[in-house]
């Protein structure tokens, strides 16, 4: 479980992380978007994007990682992964009808 979350640990060694691995295994557990420089999750009871502050969404991957192990996460990590994760999730335009939520039109 560690392991596909980007945590290994060889012969009793310092636990290792890689950051990469992680988002990649996030991004299987959240939906997010990119749009007017801020990042939109979906809420999957709401059935919409909705923009999430930096706490918010940082809670949740620390959840993710405290779900596998407790005690293992630490802020270097978050200085590694947040990052990443901004650059890997897609881009999105809104069409501005309702503010704090993201809403698309269909082109015909």
């Amino acid at each position: 479980m560690l392991a596909q979350r980007g945590f290994t640990q060889e012969n009793g060694s310092k636990i290792q992380f890689d950051h990469t691995v992680f988002i990649q295994y996030a991004m299987t557990r959240v939906h997010a978007l990119y749009c007017n420089g801020k990042l939109y999750f979906y809420n999957f009871k709401s059935k919409c994007y909705e923009y999430l502050e930096d706490y918010a969404y940082k809670k949740i991957f620390f959840a993710i990682i405290e779900e596998a192990s407790c005690n293992i996460w630490k802020r270097k990590q978050e200085n590694e992964y947040i990052p990443y994760f901004k650059r890997k999730v897609p881009y999105a335009e809104d069409n501005g009808m309702r503010p704090g939520l993201l809403q698309f039109q269909n082109k015909r």
